[in-house]
């Protein structure tokens, strides 16, 4: 039912600390019954055992008023971890497990020492005189293969973890409400915490205490924010040392600090359009959702793309009257069928757009994570449109190769630039300001640490490379230290003396130097040192040639990249079946294919027995075994009973869903005949198969 009436509206009516008291207990009938005088005031709101609260939240922070948002005074400063919010009672041997939500989810973590996939582990790391206590902190995801916490990302839900797989349950704790029959929410954070050590005894992979450290200054907070962001970290949570804690609350002195909050961190990615959502509510009937896409690169250079795969749903971001003209753009090229262009997995959109009328929008999101929802494999997390690109043509959008790396080159976090304060400047020994600069550059796109280098051989002694990307086994540092061990020069940016690119995928910066360098692959560099020699190109080695490179590759190889001298390679024969186009073929008739079993097949073989044979099964599923058998042996099946149809076939002899009037000459069988045929070897007599009892035609 609706009202229109908001939620603090209705607690205002009931009383005046109705909403204070939901926050904490997340419960309407508490409400009711502890609340049903509106003249008597609920001083004290009391955190009780066993009953879901609403956790204590953290302001979202803004860095260049961080100070003032801490007050200028000291803060400790956590990792906060990209988990589940959680809250833990116990008293005695009896646990609860509620999300932030006040969803129970005891049934999986265990109701007891005995019981569960996280309780028998925890139960024993209580000290000995904790006999009720309430925990706040995140449940995560732990690989005992690692020894290092998972993101949660989309495609993991650590409420619903095995026990018996690589990943396990672990709390990292941040806070203690209630110890002992005593509430613990007016004591300052600095003394809780110490409580909060004092109570459980930490245990790698199982129960972690979030470790402290104290900030003081904007500069403090960049610092380990650019920390957060090197170990791919969600983000960092500032907390006031004197703060109490209060439920629900935004305002008492928590402050989140997350690299997607400065659109400086995070890249803009450019998609496409390609289906959307009714609304409900008052959006019912109109768009308000949209399935966005990705590109699959052009055959040729320079070609525009005819293939686009599904990659996230998005609603955020624009404005009312954005979204109006969006739409209005739109709905003119909207259909219910699906372009053959576009690809989906899963997730499906109410209504389709054509790719090539469609409007490109630029997205920022967290990071990428693994889902089988789309076609990508992939999506975005917390995406959001940041503008809508009237500028940008259909086709100029990301593409598959660019999200692979964008993925690969930071595992999934979208975020690895530092933050640089370019606000912050200090006095020089003159009187010209000088602006003081972090390093900006991701540690994956940095030239790797050669001073440790020992040289073992000239090999590449007479070249200069510059790698801009590794594969799948080596990375950019891993590719540069090998250059560098046998004698070869190295450049971060290519140059007209240098000899080629070395990279495995055609990102965006490889695009641009494809006219005027040599682009190959890393492998190329593994396979010379090898062999000891530098070994030529061949087409599996190369992403670009330049035109004389390509002239001179075509005098050893054919146009699918087969050698004219050397023998195929197992993974050489792999490429050339690759490079080979597809042939479409029509599909071949019965009397086509029965001439192919007969010049094709020895005599007696009975794999095309009923290669003429079109058959309608009379309350068949496509599962029965006299279908399958009739099928694996060439028959035809019609899903109708229709004029082309040879042989209607009962799978039960007193029932047949086809009248007499309408067989038309088609053959009414049981399917003894089936068996029978494969038994002899060739088609029977249908009149010795008839169905010999009564029939009761049913209607179709």
């Amino acid at each position: 039912m609706r009202l229109g009436i908001g939620q603090g509206t209705i607690f205002n009516a009931w009383h005046p600390d109705a909403k204070d008291l939901y926050d904490v207990t997340n419960s309407l009938e508490k409400v009711s019954s502890t609340l049903s005088d509106p003249s008597v005031r609920l001083h004290e709101i009391e955190v009780s055992l066993f009953s879901a609260f609403r956790p204590m939240l953290a302001e979202r922070a803004v860095l260049d008023k961080v100070e003032n948002q801490m007050n200028r005074k000291t803060y400790y400063a956590e990792t906060k971890f990209d988990g589940e919010r959680s809250q833990i009672h116990k008293r005695g041997n009896v646990y609860k497990y509620f999300s932030r939500n006040g969803f129970d989810f005891t049934d999986n973590f265990g109701g007891d020492p005995n019981s569960g996939i996280f309780t028998p582990y925890l139960h024993g790391l209580f000290k000995s005189f904790v006999q009720e206590v309430i925990i706040d902190g995140e449940v995560i995801c732990w690989s005992k293969t690692h020894r290092t916490i998972i993101s949660k990302g989309e495609h993991m839900d650590v409420k619903n973890l095995r026990d018996d797989g690589d990943y396990q349950v672990c709390l990292c704790a941040f806070d203690i409400i209630y110890l002992n029959g005593e509430v613990l929410t007016n004591l300052p954070l600095s003394e809780r915490c110490a409580k909060l050590e004092s109570v459980v005894t930490p245990l790698e992979g199982r129960v972690h205490i979030s470790t402290k450290t104290e900030v003081h200054s904007k500069e403090d907070v960049i610092k380990i924010l650019n920390e957060a962001i090197d170990n791919r970290e969600e983000g960092v949570v500032l907390k006031d040392p004197d703060s109490v804690y209060r439920p629900a609350s935004r305002k008492g002195g928590w402050i989140k600090v997350k690299p997607e909050y400065v659109d400086s961190l995070v890249p803009e990615l450019d998609l496409l359009i390609i289906g959307g959502y009714y609304g409900k509510g008052r959006r019912q009937g109109v768009l308000s959702h949209f399935l966005l896409a990705v590109a699959v690169p052009a055959d040729e250079e320079g070609g525009k793309p005819k293939e686009f795969h599904s990659l996230c749903r998005i609603g955020s971001g624009y404005t009312v009257t954005e979204l109006s003209d969006l739409v209005d753009k739109l709905m003119p090229h909207t259909s219910t069928q699906k372009p053959a262009s576009v690809i989906v997995s899963k997730e499906k959109p109410d209504i389709w757009i054509n790719p090539m009328k469609s409007c490109v929008v630029q997205v920022r999101a967290a990071e990428v994570v693994k889902s089988a929802l789309y076609q990508t494999g992939v999506t975005l997390r917390f995406p959001r449109v940041e503008k809508i690109r009237s500028d940008k043509s259909w086709y100029d959008i990301l593409t598959t190769v660019e999200l692979t790396e964008l993925e690969k080159e930071a595992k999934g976090k979208l975020t690895t630039k530092h933050y640089i304060d370019e606000s912050d400047e200090q006095p020089a020994k003159k009187r010209s300001p000088v602006k003081l600069y972090q390093p900006s550059l991701p540690l994956h796109f940095r030239p790797a640490d050669l001073t440790q280098l020992v040289k073992k051989d000239d090999l590449f002694a007479a070249l200069e490379l510059c790698v801009l990307g590794g594969n799948e086994t080596q990375t950019k540092h891993d590719v540069e230290k090998s250059i560098a061990e046998y004698g070869g020069s190295l450049t971060q940016h290519p140059r007209n003396k240098t000899y080629c690119i070395i990279t495995d995928t055609k990102t965006l910066r490889v695009k641009n130097y494809i006219k005027s360098h040599n682009v190959v692959r890393p492998s190329w560099i593994s396979t010379c040192i090898s062999n000891n020699r530098l070994v030529p190109w061949t087409p599996l080695d190369v992403i670009s040639l330049l035109e004389d490179r390509k002239e001179e590759m075509k005098l050893h190889f054919d146009k699918f990249g087969d050698s004219f001298t050397e023998p195929v390679t197992d993974s050489m024969l792999k490429h050339i079946m690759k490079n080979m186009k597809k042939e479409t073929w029509g599909k071949l008739s019965s009397e086509e294919m029965r001439e192919l079993d007969e010049e094709l097949c020895e005599p007696g073989d009975i794999r095309g027995l009923f290669r003429l044979v079109t058959a309608y099964f009379c309350n068949g599923n496509e599962d029965d075994l006299a279908i399958l058998t009739f099928r694996l042996h060439g028959g035809s099946v019609s899903k109708n009973h229709h004029p082309q149809v040879t042989h209607v076939i009962t799978l039960d002899e007193n029932e047949c869903c086809i009248q007499p009037s309408k067989l038309a000459g088609q053959h009414l069988v049981t399917s003894h005949w089936i068996c029978s045929c494969i038994t002899k070897g060739k088609l029977l007599e249908e009149r010795h198969f008839m169905p010999q009892k009564q029939i009761n035609f049913k209607r179709l």
